[in-house]
């Protein structure tokens, strides 16, 4: 076989290799979530609501104690109705401590006071993960 195709079968059983290899997993695992609902003003621009969304997303990586995060839009699901409020925010975190970490982070008093003045109403549910 010429060199090249060996270089080929090297490089691709190295991939395999690498891909298929276990790794030791130390990452924490999620046991506590945070979940953040905002109703944002009816005044409130949707530059203010991108801004919102992109500044909630920045804040929580500056929080070493999150572990995840996820946002969107509400939507109607079974309901008739609109929904109550506009987004909601999820976080994970591995110990309740983190919670209270999180929500005295510098970042977030930031985002608070950066984006108050565009909310109506925002609800907070702290919960177990089973």
């Amino acid at each position: 076989m010429k060199p090249f195709t060996y270089f080929i079968i090297l490089i691709f059983t190295l991939a395999l290799t690498a891909s298929t290899t276990v790794k030791d997993d130390k990452k924490p695992k999620p046991k506590f979530q945070r979940v953040v609902a905002f109703k944002f003003k009816a005044s409130a621009s949707a530059d203010a609501r991108k801004k919102h969304m992109k500044d909630f997303e920045s804040f929580v990586k500056e929080v070493k104690q999150a572990l995840s995060y996820r946002a969107g839009k509400t939507v109607k699901g079974e309901s008739t109705t609109e929904p109550e409020y506009d987004v909601m925010h999820y976080v994970t975190f591995e110990k309740e401590a983190d919670i209270v970490a999180y929500d005295i982070h510098p970042a977030h008093k930031k985002f608070i006071a950066q984006n108050e003045a565009v909310w109506e109403r925002v609800v907070v549910v702290n919960g177990e993960i089973e």
